[in-house]
């Protein structure tokens, strides 16, 4: 540090080390005005989405044609429904009798094997007796 009149001496050129994290912005936001800007936009969107009933429907149409085509499209839906539901509960039905058939064959190999060992067991034994 040099004195306020002293006009020879040179500033020193020392650069101070930069704290760690990333440096702070001039314009940066508090956490309160932050959630302020939040919360306006979630209720300018709130009120974007809130068209009231007039609006909905085209011009020229009382409603009424609407709804009940919006019923007649879910009436529709819910007989695909109702179908797809019967299909996959035959389906159902179809996958549990092949699990009951892959058991039992499955039981059948692992008897076979067993027997089949047992008659190799029996060759092997006559063999060693054939040869004595």
């Amino acid at each position: 540090m040099k004195q306020p009149e002293d006009t020879k001496t040179l500033e020193l050129a020392i650069e101070t080390k930069r704290g760690r994290g990333r440096p702070p912005k001039a314009n940066a936001l508090d956490q309160a005005e932050r959630a302020r800007r939040y919360r306006a936009k979630l209720k300018a969107e709130e009120n974007k989405n809130d068209e009231s009933p007039k609006t909905k429907y085209p011009e020229g149409s009382d409603g009424a044609n609407t709804i009940a085509s919006l019923i007649h499209q879910v009436e529709e839906l819910n007989r695909a429904n109702k179908i797809a539901s019967q299909a996959n509960t035959s389906a159902y039905g179809e996958i549990n009798a092949l699990k009951a058939t892959e058991r039992t064959l499955r039981q059948e190999n692992d008897l076979l094997v067993y027997e089949r060992a047992a008659a190799w067991k029996e060759i092997e034994k006559l063999k060693s007796d054939a040869l004595r």
